[in-house]
This record gives structure tokens, sequence and C-alpha cells, in this order.
């Protein structure tokens, strides 16, 4: 069931993997306070390693790396995105898959949508295709191919 008009997924990560890369408490900010239904004390969320590339079309050059972000960084956990999801009235069904949305984090590099990137569109973003090409981009473009990747190490 959809609760937005929001289509597709950053990062799928199975609750298989909470062993070896959830990193546990420390990553909630308390601005805004949540509503007490979406307080946590066990908040946690997991270290997910996370990139974003931009190929323009018209490029035959490599890949632009354009973000480099955590899944710690996130404000809301999975658990209290389930919560809310399901509080509106939204029914869950198992296998339903649920969105994050943006994760971006506080350095520039960490921004996670190119809103954010280029700045509502003030700052050009320099695609380097590994030296080739020099093209700029503030928005995407029809044709652009945008590779998303998502990796987690685990605990030593």
């Amino acid at each position: 069931a959809r609760s937005s008009g929001n289509e597709g997924c950053d990062v799928v990560v199975g609750t298989e993997l909470s062993d070896g890369v959830d990193v546990g408490g420390g990553g909630m900010r308390d601005d805004p306070v949540p509503l007490e239904y979406l307080r946590d004390p066990n908040y946690g969320s997991y270290d997910v390693s996370l990139t974003v590339s931009l190929q323009p079309n018209s490029s035959k050059f490599k890949p632009t790396q354009i973000c480099q972000s955590n899944l710690k960084h996130m404000y809301w956990s999975s658990v209290q995105q389930l919560v809310h999801h399901s509080v509106t009235g939204c029914p869950m069904n198992a296998g339903d898959l649920l969105a994050s949305g943006t994760i971006s984090g506080k350095e520039r590099r960490n921004f996670g949508s190119m809103l954010e990137l280029s700045w509502k569109g003030t700052r050009e973003i320099v695609l380097d295709g590994d030296g080739g090409g020099g093209e700029v981009r503030k928005f995407l473009k029809d044709g652009d191919a945008v590779i998303m990747e998502g990796w987690c190490d685990g605990k030593e």
C-alpha cells in the first residue's frame, strides 16, 4: 500500500543483516523531538555505505560520483518509519517495501538529492566522467543514468 506519490527504493536492508551492521543508538537527534509514539529508547540504524553516480546520456566516459553518504545518517529509524506509516491507517502486508527517501549527511558531498547538491539550482555540479567532458548539471536531464550503490562491511 502507498501513502504518498513516491516510487522506488534507495536501499533494501533485510533483517538478517542486523547482527553485522546495526550501529545501535546515538544517531538520533532531538530536534524536532519525536511524538511520544515515535520515541524509541533502543534507537538504532544500519551502517550501510551509499554512493550515487551520474552519467549523462551524451557521455562516453565513466560515471561521476556525486554523492557519498551512509544509512546511519537517517534521522528516523526503520522501526519509526514503519510505525509512522501504519498509524495513518495504511495497512502493511508481508513483502511490502518502504522507501527511506533522501539520505543526507552534514557535508556537501553527503547531500542526497540533486536539489541539495545544486543548492536549489544555484550551484553547478561538474561531471568529470574520469577526465572527460566536463558537463554540468543542476538537475537531471532526460536520458541521464543515475547509479545508486550500497554495501556494508559488517562488524569486525
